[in-house]
């Protein structure tokens, strides 16, 4: 999810977090966030999701 710029830090990345959670009807819900996010990680972790894991991607040379 993006929030534009204009209306940021008004609690809105996570009230939409939360929703999400609300719209599952109570099954899991997961988001991926990039790790160098810490605006998005914040929000989704004021939302109630914790982080559990991380990915890394390798390249051949």
């Amino acid at each position: 999810m993006e929030v534009a710029e204009a209306v940021r830090h008004r609690g809105l990345g996570r009230r939409l977090a939360v929703a999400a959670r609300q719209l599952s009807g109570g099954e899991p819900v997961w988001a991926q966030v990039s790790a160098g996010n810490a605006r998005s990680l914040r929000a989704f972790q004021a939302a109630g999701y914790r982080p559990v894991g991380s990915e890394a991607l390798f390249l051949t040379p």
